[in-house]
């Protein structure tokens, strides 16, 4: 994990389009506040204040009048309630709007503005959103004797004067599996934002570009060149693996086209094993130049290839001078449909045996919908890249993986 505290939402950022991560918290470049958004962080003053003191929100105000039909939904304020309470839990951090520890079980509460109950999260998506299972994940580390609680998501609508609450029990060992893979996936922020100076380099989700009205990093995104943006990338990966003394966790650049290395190729992907290291002081040697990442290439044969699917699978590397997305936008959303599929808060809660029956299905189910084209890449520790590896192998034009 980087020494940089992440967010719920910074998180949410980075895995809907890399990219648009780097130019903010890599460039630094902030998006101005919308009118949107300034009214929803007013809101938020009036359910402060309420819960706080009881202060009783005035009702000409727009802000006051947007918040006063939701306090039916909120608990009698109290000092021993917690309000914009602050926290830091396993490299996330972050400040939720309120934590009632008084009842039976505790009660994590967090204020929305909408225009329209569409745009709601509904109870199985409120138990599956990262900002709702990292706030959890906190207050059960805070109380150890907790086996549930509660996510209550109080809806605002900013159109008419009208509140109503999405609300969702958790269990602590639902919360633990689904943080844990939270945890897993957030491995990639730290790397990328250790050999990254600015967004090039950063792959982007071409998916995400008009998403939300449409990025604000657009037109800076398109001016950045290709070329120049995965051969500095090349370089970065190249130097940061030299540094690390788990080069394991730092993915692997591709050999360039105009390479002096060999492409070695195989039927069937082979991974080099690291040799062991001998007790002792190593003796100093002269440190040979550094060489990029060695690879290993494999096509499928033509009999494994579907008709449905056409792409190019990188594991744990990133090619020189090729646009390429990230894969594991698109496993997360097929382990949702397994989960959702089956009712469950995450496919790994299924039934023993079952889990990885209900992945592959939604994998085929998804495929068979959109099927995937173009260049993809993967963290080769990825979980659910590690339970789909054979179903993506077969599909994949050609895959190339770092071998070391």
């Amino acid at each position: 994990m980087s020494d940089h505290l992440l967010s719920a939402s910074q998180f949410k950022t980075f895995e809907s389009c890399n990219r648009k991560w780097g130019f903010t918290y890599v460039e630094g470049l902030r998006q101005p506040p919308t009118a949107s958004t300034q009214l929803g962080t007013e809101v938020h003053t009036c359910a402060e204040a309420w819960l706080s003191s009881g202060t009783f929100p005035d009702l000409k105000s727009k802000p006051g009048a947007i918040f006063a039909p939701g306090i039916e939904y909120l608990p009698k304020p109290s000092k021993d309630l917690e309000v914009e309470s602050y926290f830091e839990f396993q490299g996330f951090r972050g400040y939720i709007d309120c934590v009632d520890l008084t009842g039976e079980i505790p009660l994590v509460i967090d204020h929305k503005t909408t225009k329209n109950p569409y745009y709601a999260l509904t109870p199985e998506k409120l138990r599956r959103d990262v900002q709702a299972i990292v706030y959890a994940a906190s207050i059960f580390d805070r109380v150890p004797n907790a086996s549930s609680l509660l996510l209550r998501w109080v809806y605002y609508r900013t159109t008419t004067p009208q509140a109503f609450k999405v609300e969702v029990k958790v269990s602590r060992s639902e919360i633990d599996t689904a943080f844990n893979d939270i945890l897993e996936r957030s491995r990639s922020v730290s790397i990328l934002r250790e050999i990254s100076t600015d967004a090039r380099g950063i792959p982007r989700n071409l998916n995400h570009c008009n998403a939300f009205g449409g990025c604000p990093f657009k037109d800076r995104c398109d001016n950045y060149g290709e070329e120049e943006k995965m051969s500095d990338i090349f370089e970065k990966l190249k130097k940061a693996s030299q540094k690390q003394q788990q080069p394991e966790v730092v993915a692997k650049g591709v050999n360039p086209p105009d390479s002096n290395e060999p492409e070695i190729v195989a039927a069937e992907p082979v991974v080099e094993e690291k040799p062991k290291r001998k007790r002792g002081r190593p003796k100093k040697v002269k440190e040979p130049a550094p060489q990029p990442a060695p690879v290993v290439t494999s096509e499928p044969e033509a009999s494994q290839q579907t008709d449905s699917s056409w792409f190019n699978l990188y594991v744990g590397c990133l090619p020189v001078g090729e646009r390429v997305r990230n894969l594991e936008t698109v496993l997360l959303e097929v382990a949702e449909r397994a989960a959702t599929k089956h009712g469950l808060a995450h496919y790994k809660l299924a039934e023993y045996g079952k889990g990885s029956a209900y992945l592959v299905e939604a994998f085929k189910e998804y495929i068979d919908e959109e099927p995937l084209d173009g260049s993809f890449y993967v963290d080769s520790k990825s979980r659910i890249f590690q339970e789909l590896q054979d179903e993506l192998t077969a599909r994949a034009v050609r895959v190339v993986r770092a071998t070391f």
